[in-house]
């Protein structure tokens, strides 16, 4: 299970490191697909969190029955194991908080570009009208 953990590890960094040099060179392209992995890893990290306290469970069960070394040994894996675990808690966060930025980031340009329509369209009448005048007044 400790390197089951490792690997999910490894791969969470990768993604992650993806997400960060996308979102830095502005190119983040959240898909449908893109959000349901990252529910995928949040519910891949609970099945761990789950798999570790049934480890946990085992173990205390077996204290009574196991020598002293091999119960040392246990306890050392789920430390590791618990550290691992919050580790990957810490970067789904991490990139639930970049996606997070990136769509706020997305709302205020939208917002700007609905302001900026919204100038042109009260600028156009106007000038529709100029040439219009202008062609009046000098019978052209």
């Amino acid at each position: 299970m400790r390197d089951d953990v490792k690997v999910f590890l490894a791969d969470l960094q990768s993604v992650q490191d993806a997400l960060i040099d996308d979102s830095t060179m502005n190119t983040l392209d959240i898909s449908y697909d893109a959000l349901i992995q990252l529910g995928n890893l949040s519910m891949m990290l609970t099945s761990l969190a789950t798999a570790a306290d049934a480890y946990v469970i085992a173990v205390e069960g077996l204290q009574a029955f196991t020598s002293s070394a091999i119960l040392v040994d246990a306890m050392h894996s789920m430390l590791i194991m618990s550290g691992d675990i919050g580790i990957l808690s810490n970067n789904i966060l991490q990139m639930a908080d970049n996606i997070g930025m990136q769509a706020d980031q997305i709302i205020l340009t939208q917002q700007s570009m609905d302001l900026n329509a919204a100038t042109i369209q009260s600028a156009i009448p106007g000038a529709q009208q100029m040439p219009i005048v202008i062609i009046a007044a000098h019978s052209l």
